[in-house]
């Protein structure tokens, strides 16, 4: 029709619609396509185009779809009657087919001389948009009506053309043909293929004909003759047919649940066949052998016939034992070819991406089967059999999860760039019912790639040479292999036994953070920080998943995942947007610049093909998530920063709020405003977002509450929730709609129901500081919040549970720390109002916490003989503990009217002395408790730190006012002027100031302000190079060379403990712990394959 109608002069452009070309399944092209071929079929319309891309201009690239085709097909044609063609409309993209059918349908008023021809198989959606507009629509499967029965015989007749002429087949037999295909378009194709391909025409269209056969009573009798015949040629005995068809089964199998397109040599090589090429020909009719040697299903029926037992009967296809059986495939292709050093490397210098010749080995090296089957193992084990993996397929887990496989499997991952890939798959798998040891090893092999990720991902031989040293000393892969691979490093200080338990918080990033969100699969979590960096988190272990993802240059205030899980966005306050590969981190072009202040929110379009965001600088944008290029102008209506922005699920819609207390709506394609604002906050809007129909939006305030709204009108639903008692920082609903998530600077989670607003349980508490963000994972079993804390924390949904280990150790910041009198015990004081007691000598907790402050310990110590410990509190109050029962000794010391800074005991134990905020030092008597005279008071302001003399005569304190004072301990007189600080003056020799401490005497107590208390034991360092490398260095990323040359890769948790061994931190899993390596086995460079026996 479209050829006639060109030869007629009245063909406008036509576009077709092909599942197989995937560059023809979105409305990607079609404009530019139409456009083109209208220029080309009517030269007297092309100034008209030319005018329409002139009036686009220079954003023509990335202007709006509807824009693009108003403005070179519709008005081209306004005056002109043409004919457009659209053909399987229902092998495009679900949303992309209602955008082009709406403003297809909707131009006709405009042209009312254009027609639009479209084909489609009866989608429901593409009914009921065809029906709201005056359309005619004809069934190609309505055998009443007469044109369809003519137009089938016109088709059929062209088809068998060549036959005809060649007196293979009669015209008779044609006509006999085309009646018997019953309207059925799909059917007469297929038909027409069989006997066209057949060695013997003729006889092919009387068995196709024979009414005992029936062939032709419907597709799936026709599907079924094509497999029969297929069975049998060639075969002159039963057995061999059913070989045959064994065979074909497989082959079919393999088609069906392929992950990609295979080739004939990569099926044959996973079914361990060699006649793939020779059953493809003879279902040419059914499947589509491409011409890079891969092979498609022709038709979708095709694939619903297999896949139905009651249609396809002996050759129906279970899909369950279809992945089973590529499963068993890739795990014996990759039992077969996989080996140690896969790709020939002569070096473990050198990245992969810097070896120059790296792509041809992975080419060489690693064939098509071996890749397919590396990548894709897991996904077929996960879908084989519903959830068991029982049986041979079982067997095949367990052989391959065994000795060193798994470590040659990740060199085929590292080498095709898939690492982060196999972690999500693994998981997978892990949800299996497989036999306990399995599950363990499968777990065991995801965590190794968690904690190795950078390089393992980076380079091939440090899977080897940095990761099996550092790997927990129970890690199964550790232990299976340590007879192999000898010629290693050794971590004999720094190695964890096992790996950690999931964690209550999630620690890495050093501010605040600022927004969290679960990826569409719910496998990852992606967190944004005032630390300018982006990081990875696997959702199940809360292991940072490789190094953090740097590019921001000031703090990052928005993230979240493209729809696909492949991408993230991220928002900042240096006014960028930034789009990173999931899978490897890297940056994904250059900054999106336009706004001209802080970047405040982010977010993917439902398709994936567009970003929103919105600024402090009052406007919201859209970009191309492809090119990068801003589409169309800044939306503006907010009078004040934009705070939050989002898509509506059908992505025709945007929502936004701002400082200025309102929330708008907007048209996603055309950017004007919807309505007025939406007002009823009566302070700034901080977080907005629609419910998954898109019915309501949910909205959140600094007045502390939370607010519904009908999308469509913009009427406020019911009152405001409250419950929380400070600025609302982050809200949204549950995938399902029924709950509501909010997070708040009161430091508390709460759920509500979204029906009746009511509050749902307890809020959840965890954080110290406000929480910044929240969010359901995909199947609203768990929360995600973000903190001010710089913590991460999942919590469950249902129970309001906090999930994962709660921290060992202290929770918060240590203020105090000091040694026994013998030097094998350590006292610490923290902010989580607790005192612990530590083994020097191992780092290990001495029993329970000391617990009776009620607020921030701030000093603690020990009494010379070791059996007592003093602690001083904000609560104002000194504390005495028995140092071997942990109990309390008696009533807390009180007398200070504010915050007690620092305590200590007097030479002989008899005293104890107490420095305050309320500028005052206080002497106690250390049996009763009671108070020595009056305070000492000269300092004005807040006494920071004090001390006795070694002879007990004198107290020296130092207070904020920058000065340092003396006091006889018998009086409480000044015997000397205060030594006056400028600046930072060094104190005489006898007294050490450190961290704001005062003690005299040089000692080994030292503070910190981590969770982490340290001892340094004056050991020489660093050593973190081998000897014969000199001039090394630690990268940010944990590489450390020597001259360029890589030697190995550092965990995050090593890193500070290797750079530092002489100190040793407790707890000794702590990120700050001790590391020593033993480099007198090492081999790198050009020999680091004889790490391997």
């Amino acid at each position: 029709m479209s050829t006639e109608w060109e030869k007629e002069g009245r063909l406008g452009g036509c576009f077709f619609f092909d599942k197989t070309r995937p560059e023809t399944t979105t409305r990607q092209g079609f404009c530019d396509t139409l456009a083109a071929q209208l220029a080309n079929n009517q030269p007297q319309l092309r100034s008209l185009i030319t005018h329409g891309i002139e009036k686009i201009g220079p954003v023509l690239a990335v202007c709006s779809f509807e824009k693009k085709l108003q403005k070179l097909v519709i008005q081209p044609m306004k005056d002109v009657a043409l004919v457009l063609v659209i053909d399987a409309l229902d092998e495009c993209d679900e949303r992309d087919r209602a955008l082009i059918l709406r403003n297809l349908l909707s131009s006709l008023s405009q042209t009312p001389r254009l027609k639009i021809l479209i084909t489609s198989r009866p989608e429901r959606d593409i009914a009921e948009l065809l029906g709201s507009f005056q359309s005619r629509t004809e069934s190609l499967h309505d055998i009443e009506l007469g044109s369809n029965r003519s137009d089938i015989a016109v088709f059929v007749k062209y088809k068998m053309r060549g036959l005809i002429r060649s007196s293979e087949l009669t015209n008779k037999e044609v006509q006999q043909l085309a009646k018997r295909v019953n309207c059925l378009f799909i059917l007469a194709s297929t038909a027409c293929k069989v006997v066209q391909d057949s060695i013997d025409p003729r006889s092919t269209l009387r068995e196709l004909l024979d009414p005992k056969r029936n062939s032709l009573g419907d597709i799936n009798r026709l599907y079924s003759t094509i497999l029969s015949k297929a069975c049998k040629i060639g075969q002159t005995e039963q057995a061999r047919a059913s070989k045959t068809q064994e065979t074909l089964i497989q082959i079919l199998k393999v088609i069906l649940v392929a992950a990609v397109p295979l080739t004939t040599s990569v099926i044959d090589a996973l079914l361990g066949i060699k006649n793939t090429r020779r059953a493809i020909d003879f279902l040419s009719s059914v499947l589509n052998l491409r011409s890079d040697g891969t092979i498609l299903i022709l038709h979708p029926t095709f694939r619903e016939f297999l896949e139905n037992e009651t249609d396809a009967g002996e050759f129906h296809i279970n899909i369950a034992d279809a992945h089973e059986l590529v499963a068993k495939g890739c795990l014996q292709t990759m039992s077969r070819e996989l080996c140690f050093n896969i790709c020939r490397l002569e070096s473990s210098y050198v990245l992969n991406k810097d070896i120059p010749d790296f792509k041809e080995r992975v080419s060489k090296y690693i064939s098509k089967e071996l890749q397919y089957g590396c990548i894709y193992w897991p996904t077929h084990v996960a879908n084989s059999n519903g959830t068991s993996c029982s049986g041979e397929i079982g067997t095949d887990v367990v052989r391959f999860t065994e000795n060193e496989y798994p470590l040659y499997w990740m060199e085929v991952t590292s080498a095709l760039s898939k690492v982060s890939k196999a972690i999500g798959d693994l998981q997978d798998i892990g949800n299996c019912s497989l036999e306990g040891g399995t599950k363990a090893r499968i777990n065991d092999i995801r965590r190794f790639l968690i904690a190795f990720l950078t390089p393992i991902s980076e380079s091939i031989p440090h899977i080897y040479i940095s990761a099996i040293p550092l790997a927990p000393r129970r890690s199964y892969i550790r232990r299976a292999t340590r007879d192999s691979f000898t010629k290693l490093m050794s971590a004999f200080i720094g190695c964890s036994e096992s790996w950690p338990e999931p964690p209550r918080e999630w620690q890495g990033h050093t501010s605040y953070v600022i927004s969290v969100v679960f990826s569409p699969d719910g496998r990852w979590i992606v967190s944004g920080s005032w630390d300018k960096t982006i990081r990875l988190w696997d959702a199940e272990t809360g292991q940072s998943l490789g190094e953090p993802l740097r590019g921001h240059t000031r703090a990052v205030t928005s993230v979240g995942f493209s729809p696909d899980g492949r991408r993230i966005v991220s928002g900042s306050w240096d006014e960028t947007i930034c789009l990173w590969d999931a899978e490897t981190g890297q940056s994904l072009g250059e900054p999106l610049r336009g706004h001209t202040q802080a970047v405040t929110s982010v977010g993917f379009s439902p398709d994936g093909r567009r970003i929103v965001s919105g600024s402090e600088d009052m406007t919201i944008r859209l970009w191309d998530a492809e090119t990068g290029q801003s589409l169309g102008e800044p939306l503006r209506g907010h009078i004040r920063g934009v705070t939050s922005v989002g898509f509506s699920p059908d992505g025709r819609r945007i929502v936004s709020g701002s400082e200025d207390m309102t929330i708008h709506l907007w048209d996603a394609e055309t950017g004007q405003s919807l309505g007025g604002p939406l007002r009823g906050h009566t302070q700034g809007v901080t977080s907005v977002g629609f419910s998954p129909d898109g019915r309501r939006i949910v909205s959140g305030s600094w007045n502390t509450t939370i607010r519904l709204w009908d999308a469509e009108t913009g009427q406020s639903l019911g009152e405001p929730l409250r419950g929380h008692t400070r600025e609302i920082t982050s809200v949204g609903f549950s995938p399902d709609g029924r709950r509501i998530v909010s997070g708040s600077e009161d430091t508390t989670i709460r759920l509500w129901d979204a029906e009746t607003g009511q509050s749902l349980g307890e809020p959840l508490r965890g954080h110290t500081r406000a929480v910044t963000s929240v969010g359901f994972s995909p199947d609203g079993r768990r929360i995600v919040s973000g903190s001010y804390d710089m913590t991460i924390c999942l919590w469950d949904a249902e129970t309001g549970q906090s999930l994962g280990e709660p921290l060992r150790g202290h929770t918060q910041a240590v203020t105090s720390v000091g040694f026994s009198p013998d030097g094998r015990r350590i006292v610490s004081g923290s902010w989580d109002k607790t005192i612990r007691l530590w083994d020097a000598e191992t780092g290990q907790s001495l029993g329970e916490p000391l617990r009776g402050h009620t607020h921030r310990v701030t000093s603690v110590g020990f009494s010379p003989d070791g059996r007592h410990i003093v602690s001083g509190s904000e609560d104002k109050t000194t504390r005495l503990w028995d140092a071997k029962t942990g109990q309390s000794l008696g009533e807390p010391l009180r007398g200070h009217t504010r915050a007690v800074t620092s305590v200590g005991f007097s030479p002989d134990g008899r005293h104890i002395v107490s420095g305050s905020w309320d500028e005052t030092i206080c002497l106690w008597d250390a049996e009763t408790g009671q108070s020595l005279g009056e305070p000492l008071r000269d300092h004005t302001k807040p006494v920071a730190s004090l001390g006795f003399s070694p002879d007990g005569r004198r107290i020296v304190s130092g207070s904020d006012n920058e000065t340092i004072r003396l006091w006889d301990a018998q009086m409480g007189q000044i015997p000397v002027q205060p030594f006056q600080h400028n600046a930072r003056l060094i104190p005489p020799q006898e007294y050490l100031l450190s961290n704001g401490s005062i003690t005299f005497n040089p000692s080994q107590n030292s503070g910190s302000t981590d969770i982490s208390p340290r001892i340094s034991r004056f050991i020489p360092g660093p050593h973190f190079a081998p000897p014969c490398h000199t001039n090394s260095s630690f990268s940010e990323s944990g590489w450390v060379s020597s001259f360029g040359k890589l030697l190995y890769w550092v965990p995050p948790d090593n890193r500070h403990g290797l750079q530092n061994s002489h100190i040793l931190t407790i707890p000794t899993n702590s990120p700050s712990r001790s590391t020593w390596i033993d480099f007198t086995n090492f081999r790198c460079g050009t020999s680091w394959t004889e790490c391997r026996k």
